[in-house]
């Protein structure tokens, strides 16, 4: 149960021992008792389970889900990139990416509006994503693509 905190883990198996020792008993009436017996203990135990889980949903919905942990602000962050992928911290410009890309003409100057983004949160990309932490200008990005004048 990778992921799951001390509290939840113990809720997570306290439902598991009180669902097993249920199915347990229950088989067990379902056994050893007669047919009406068995039906009545089947019914209540149907209910009980409907409104616990009914209440278990509202809480779910109702429940604020926990803010997103903020970037570090400072240092590095992590980059995780897959087959193909190409990952830039700042802006791509004027540049040719992929199988078979060109680019042709004068570079294009990134635009004057202060300085590049400085973020350092965790990024993960798939394969052959292309991913820039500023803007992507004038390039030729991805298979057999080109920029020429």
């Amino acid at each position: 149960m990778a992921g799951v905190s001390g509290a939840r883990r113990i809720a997570v198996w306290a439902v598991a021992v009180v669902g097993g020792v249920a199915a347990v008993g229950l088989a067990l009436v379902a056994v050893l008792a007669d047919q009406d017996t068995t039906g009545l203990v089947l019914a209540v135990t149907g209910a009980i389970t409907g409104v616990v889980s009914a209440v278990i949903a509202a809480v779910a919905l109702v429940r604020t889900p926990p803010a997103p942990a903020p970037a570090p602000s400072t240092g590095g962050g992590s980059v995780v990139a897959g087959k193909n992928a190409v990952v830039a911290g700042g802006s791509i410009i004027g540049s040719a990416l992929g199988d078979r890309s060109r680019v042709g003409g004068p570079a294009t100057t990134p635009p004057a509006g202060g300085p590049p983004p400085s973020g350092s949160g965790d990024v993960r990309v798939g394969d052959g994503s292309v991913v820039a932490g500023g803007d992507i200008i004038d390039s030729a990005l991805g298979d057999d693509s080109r920029r020429e004048p």
